[in-house]
């Protein structure tokens, strides 16, 4: 039998006996697991302990910032949910129209939930806009490597000098990579796009946990440019605190251009009332 010490912040706040035939180092909901193994003598794992890692498998509330899979899911968490991202446009040639073909939404819907006039004509660049996600847990594979990620699928059609990397930075600003758009279409050549070819573009996203109490949405906030993990908390208003922890974040992380911050919301903010730096 065995002392489990399950360490946070400097303290214990559970201590549990196991048997097992080493030390384990776990990082779980932002804690550090440390297992001190000792008088290792019995062949029962102690009920608390598997009860323990039962309640805790799948429900990490945080998620690793930048990662170029996307935001990770299990199968308990395949169920989805309807999320949100954040999309500034890009050029004075955008519209709610072409906005709308982009993330195949249509556009009374995002000027409802944007606060703007379906009727109203360009956009200027840097608008902000909100657009709904259909959000779910994804099961997919990348040079061989298996994953479960969170990702709301559109669709793009290819039009002529397209690649992957240019419509994840480019036509996306961000908001996918070109790994996943690759992973998600493995019978395309991405040497070789055709055009008029459809793809299926897997956007960022992410679903609130049972654990992270009172956050209804996690909104996918793409970096700009001079941007801040202390700018962007000002923005949504937002604790450092909160924002940290849902991306695994310290105040001095510096931020990559063009990459997603998961914002834990209980509602979306009107965007009239933030005031972006341009």
């Amino acid at each position: 039998m065995v002392q489990m010490n399950f360490v946070h912040e400097g303290g214990d706040f559970l201590t549990s006996k196991v048997v097992a035939g080493r030390g384990l180092r776990r990082s779980l909901n932002g804690c550090v697991v440390l297992c001190w193994l000792q008088r290792c003598h019995g062949t029962q794992v102690s009920l608390l302990f598997l009860l323990l890692l039962l309640m805790l498998q799948g429900s990490n509330a945080q998620q690793a910032y930048n990662s170029v899979n996307g935001y990770n899911c299990t199968a308990e968490e395949s169920q989805g949910c309807t999320s949100y991202t954040l999309y500034r446009t890009q050029s004075s040639k955008e519209d709610l129209t072409t906005v709308s073909a982009l993330f195949n939404t249509p556009t009374s819907i995002i000027a409802g939930i944007s606060g703007l006039n379906v009727t109203i004509g360009s956009l200027p660049v840097g608008t902000p806009l909100y657009i709904p996600l259909a959000c779910n847990c994804v099961q997919n594979s990348y040079q061989g490597n298996v994953s479960r990620t969170y990702q709301a699928i559109v669709s793009w059609q290819i039009v002529s000098g397209d690649t992957f990397w240019l419509i994840a930075n480019n036509t996306y600003a961000g908001l996918t990579t070109y790994q996943a758009i690759e992973a998600a279409n493995p019978t395309l050549v991405p040497t070789d796009l055709q055009i008029g070819s459809q793809v299926a573009i897997p956007l960022r996203c992410a679903c609130p946990s049972a654990t992270q109490n009172g956050t209804k949405i996690l909104l996918s906030f793409v970096v700009f440019p001079n941007e801040n993990i202390s700018i962007v908390s000002s923005y949504f208003n937002v604790s450092l605190t909160d924002l940290g922890t849902a991306n695994e974040i310290t105040v001095s992380t510096p931020l990559q251009p063009f990459s997603t911050l998961l914002i834990p919301l209980v509602n979306l903010p009107p965007l009239a009332s933030i005031k972006f730096i341009s």
